[in-house]
């Protein structure tokens, strides 16, 4: 019985201690996960009195309080990189704690040790910061800078903002500016967002206003309707591109629900976007700003109907090439789609000029797609030539004649190595040029005209 309780209790302990364990496991991050960079000015001026004390010293009281409250968040994970800093003389800024989870404390007790002595290098700090974030991730990484903006600053913060932001690796750029407005060149909002601080009192509230926008998604129902406002219940490819950087934020699809209505989406309020439903030819929303707490509507008129290019039905007893067929757009003749021969698919409305990657290319141009009807091309079907060259290596091409001005359109190379060669071809008048890859001269080149003719093959021998 003693031996029983001794085993029983050992069973109780190991099992304590792996619920204590458990219960200190960090959660697993996120893969959306929110990185903040926390940016703080370090400056002598920040010794300034201000409001009930210095700057420095309401600085590091405000993020004490806020970082304790903040510490719960498990999907957000703080660094701090400090410019001013590191001696009277230096305007060095150093990266002085990276990126973990619950790292709390020791942002904590670095705000505590802070002591302000150099000048102002809030553009170094920011030229920096890319580099402070980790790479490989989905993260939304956002730079928080809170500085009093008294000391001289040479380089131009606007210009290397904008580089960072075009870097595709910040999502935003926030920036506190503490003291009198007059204290600043400008507000800044060529940085970023800037949020002047007059006082003390505003000063935690316009963190935690921060915060909370760094946190917030932005609901988002997309709809593609024709004139009538009919929803079309189509699959269509969209994209949230960064409208500053031209970069992919979001790529998904147009779909329905099980209600057959239009998915809605979760979508990151703080990039301004450039829009793009990829239809046929795609059209683009440029400047498309969300707002929080709603759904934003975003939808584009799309009047279409269909195209379907296909052979005249002629029964062929060889196989037959996978044929595409290549839509561009009739104004510029711009690149719009490629898509399988006898596929319906759909084409806003408009004229189009089309091209079968036959032998030679079929081409069709001013083709009109009208709304809602079906827009049938039939092709004649090809048939076959069978080139019978003599032993040996020969060289040799084939021309197309055409049938209006007898004009020579170059269409094929022979190939060298091979004695037959079959070729699938569009019904015409053609004439092929070959010679003996060891001999010179005119004399020497051998002409046959042929006719090819659909569904049927044609022989040419030499």
């Amino acid at each position: 019985m003693k031996r029983l309780c001794i085993i029983l209790s050992a069973m109780l302990l190991v099992a304590a201690s792996a619920q204590a364990q458990k219960k200190r496991t960090p959660v697993n991050p996120l893969a959306d996960k929110t990185h903040v960079l926390l940016i703080l000015d370090c400056s002598s001026s920040m010794w300034d009195k201000w409001q009930s004390d210095s700057k420095i010293k309401i600085t590091q009281a405000v993020l004490l309080k806020f970082m304790d409250s903040i510490s719960h968040q498990n999907n957000v994970e703080f660094a701090m990189r400090v410019f001013g800093h590191m001696n009277k003389n230096d305007h060095g800024t150093r990266l002085e704690v990276p990126f973990a989870y619950d790292n709390n404390y020791k942002i904590k007790s670095k705000i505590k040790t802070l002591v302000p002595q150099g000048g102002c290098t809030a553009t170094t700090a920011l030229t920096n910061a890319v580099n402070d974030f980790p790479s490989g991730n989905s993260s939304r990484n956002i730079i928080l800078i809170i500085t009093d903006g008294l000391d001289d600053c040479s380089d131009d913060i606007c210009q290397v903002a904008k580089q960072v932001q075009t870097s595709g690796i910040v999502v935003k750029t926030f920036i506190i500016g503490i003291g009198k407005k007059s204290n600043f060149k400008s507000d800044l909002n060529c940085a970023g967002r800037f949020f002047h601080v007059p006082n003390e009192e505003t000063y935690i509230k316009t963190l935690y206003n921060i915060f909370d926008l760094a946190n917030q998604q932005a609901g988002v129902c997309l709809s593609i309707a024709d004139k009538t406002g009919k929803i079309y219940e189509s699959t269509t490819p969209v994209t949230f591109a960064d409208a500053q950087t031209g970069m992919p934020r979001l790529q998904t699809l147009y779909t329905f629900n099980s209600k057959s209505q239009p998915d809605t989406l979760t979508v990151d309020p703080l990039v301004e976007y450039n829009v793009t439903f990829h239809t046929n030819p795609p059209q683009t929303l440029h400047g498309v700003k969300l707002e929080n707490g709603r759904t934003n509507n975003i939808g584009i008129t799309a009047e279409q109907g269909l195209l379907r290019v296909h052979f005249d039905g002629h029964r062929v007893l060889f196989p037959l090439p996978d044929y595409t067929v290549s839509v561009r757009k009739n104004s510029d003749n711009s690149f719009v789609n490629i898509h399988a021969l006898n596929i319906e698919t759909p084409y806003i409305t408009g004229r189009y000029n089309i091209e079968v990657n036959t032998l030679p290319p079929t081409i069709l141009n001013g083709v009109d797609i009208r709304y809602t009807a079906t827009t049938e091309l039939v092709i004649p079907t090809p048939g076959m030539a069978v080139v019978n060259k003599p032993k040996g290596l020969f060289k040799g091409i084939i021309f197309a004649i055409g049938e209006e001005d007898n004009t020579l359109t170059q269409i094929h190379v022979l190939d060298e190595e091979k004695n037959v060669e079959r070729l699938v071809m569009m019904p015409g008048e053609y004439v092929v040029l070959l010679q003996d890859k060891e001999e010179q001269g005119h004399k020497t080149v051998q002409k046959r005209r042929f006719k090819i003719e659909s569904a049927q093959q044609t022989n040419i021998n030499f």
